[in-house]
């Protein structure tokens, strides 16, 4: 039952990514049509725990059309602040608002997550 999940969750993630792709293009297409730019760097500190899982999330963030990670910091545990997590800065284009756009991180980040641990 296990398997069954996460070949599921492997399967979502990739129809998700195809998905964002194309109307990340299709978006883009008419933000230069209409030459309207709506620009944003976000940090994006990340659940995700192991470095296989954070290149999957950045690498994805990359694949689409309209963001891209700009950098990245390192997972500090033990820091004078408390554990902070590995934590990704966005470049994204074209989405409305920031509550929008972390929407869109987390939700691509949960999916990561999902596939790789079976739960997110």
């Amino acid at each position: 039952m296990n398997f069954l999940h996460r070949t599921w969750y492997w399967l979502s993630l990739v129809v998700y990514l195809v998905v964002q792709i194309l109307s990340g293009s299709f978006r883009n297409l008419g933000q230069t049509l209409r030459r309207t730019d709506r620009a944003m760097i976000l940090q994006m500190p990340l659940r995700a725990r192991t470095d296989m899982e954070v290149f999957l999330i950045s690498s994805l963030i990359a694949a689409t059309p309209d963001s891209f990670v700009v950098g990245t910091a390192a997972a500090m545990p033990g820091s004078p602040r408390g554990d902070q997590p590995a934590t990704l800065f966005v470049h994204l284009v074209g989405l409305e608002s920031r509550v929008e756009a972390v929407a869109h991180l987390h939700d691509l980040e949960a999916r990561v997550l999902r596939a790789t641990r079976g739960h997110g």
